[in-house]
């Protein structure tokens, strides 16, 4: 039987900036990605391992130990595991997750008892009452912050900017309601935000709109 390096109480919060990502080893071995915009704050037990995701994004990688479980609650969901490499993304009214390795239970914040098995190769997103459906993808082609990119695959433009604006300090929004519900795919760049941009106002015939505090997207007329 695994067992994880210490059982010593261990308290702990991280924060990174925009633009900033950091990483960071645990008592027990596992480790923690940040992506930029993130905050978290982590909790040892002698009976458990627990992390919260209070905003933005993570990449873990938890030490197997059987009997000391480790837990992972954001705003919308509850993750349970004993030893997976998985992505956390917590954005616009939903957390996704992507695990890389191994397996987690997820569930509502706000229905346990809905619980979803995810595995290797497989993603889900939640909302704080109900799971979305299990989607496959190929481990080999996943891009997310950690290779400098974002993905989206038919998710409305805020949820896209949420994670865009991690990497920028010029805030980028919708508007219209027309803009706010579109629909948007493809891969985009964390490192060049402006490429991104253009990109989407290329693709979706989006009108960019620079204020002195930020940076807006709209919809222009057919």
């Amino acid at each position: 039987m695994e067992t994880s390096k210490t059982r010593e109480p261990f308290k702990a919060s991280y924060q990174t900036a925009p633009k900033k990502t950091a990483k960071q080893a645990l008592p027990d071995g596992s480790q923690i990605k940040l992506s930029a915009t993130t905050n978290v704050s982590i909790n040892y037990s002698e009976t458990r391992r627990r992390i919260r995701l209070f905003n933005g994004e993570a990449r873990l990688t938890i030490h197997k130990d059987i009997t000391w479980p480790f837990i992972v609650e954001s705003r919308q969901a509850s993750i349970r595991t004993h030893e997976a490499t998985f992505n956390i993304d917590q954005r616009y009214g939903v957390t996704e997750v992507a695990v890389l390795e191994g397996a987690i239970t997820i569930s509502p914040i706000k229905q346990s008892k809905n619980k979803a098995k995810v595995e290797k190769g497989e993603m889900l997103k939640v909302t704080e009452h109900s799971t979305g459906s299990v989607k496959v993808f190929e481990i080999c082609a996943y891009k997310d912050w950690y290779s400098g990119y974002t993905q989206a695959n038919n998710i409305r433009l805020p949820e896209l900017l949420a994670a865009l604006n991690r990497f920028t300090t010029t805030p980028l929004i919708t508007r219209g309601l027309d803009t706010g519900r579109l629909l948007v795919s493809g891969t985009y760049d964390l490192n060049h935000i402006e490429n991104s941009v253009h990109l989407l106002s290329k693709s979706y015939n989006l009108k960019i709109i620079r204020e002195e505090s930020h940076i807006a997207l709209e919809l222009l007329p057919e």
